[in-house]
């Protein structure tokens, strides 16, 4: 939590992160940085494996974020959160063989938890990224009625304007 109170490491909304705006640099994302010796006391402290992938991912690892957030997904009882994790990481890892996966996660995440903000945000920032324009602006204004009064509902606001210029 206390990284991502720093730092808004993607587009996408990880489950519990603090708005923050994107901060948009000149050439390509730089990865997260490496957080090893965080790691290993993670790892020695018994993390559990969302709790691991969330870490992988805010440094922008997907190699090593994917297999622990779907050993998560795999076990009973899966929360809306690990879902939506998922969904980012397989978005933001820019594969397209995973990326269709990306909207099945952010949309299990919502069968599980109807009103989980995070995970309506995302698939709108999906269809935004697939092209798909009637289904971004339905999905964020699905959004706007979970949340109509965070920051997080400000960036959504803009971005339902910017799709209808």
């Amino acid at each position: 939590q206390l990284l991502l109170a720093q730092h808004r490491p993607f587009e996408a909304r990880m489950s519990g992160e603090p708005h923050l705006a994107i901060v948009r640099t000149r050439g390509a994302d730089e990865p997260g940085a490496s957080y090893s010796l965080l790691a290993a006391e993670m790892t020695r402290l018994s993390a559990n494996s969302h709790e691991m992938g969330r870490f992988y991912l805010l440094q922008k690892d997907f190699k090593r974020a994917i297999p622990y957030l779907e050993m998560a997904e795999r076990e009973v009882g899966a929360s809306s959160a690990v879902h939506n994790d998922l969904g980012v990481a397989y978005l933001e890892s820019e594969n397209a063989t995973q990326l269709s996966k990306a909207a099945d996660e952010f949309r299990h995440a919502l069968r599980t938890d109807s009103s989980f903000a995070p995970a309506a945000f995302n698939l709108a920032v999906f269809y935004e990224r697939a092209g798909a324009t009637a289904q971004a602006e339905t999905q964020w204004k699905a959004y706007l009625g979970l949340d109509a009064q965070s920051e997080w509902a400000i960036e959504a606001q803009a971005r339902l304007q910017g799709l209808s210029r």
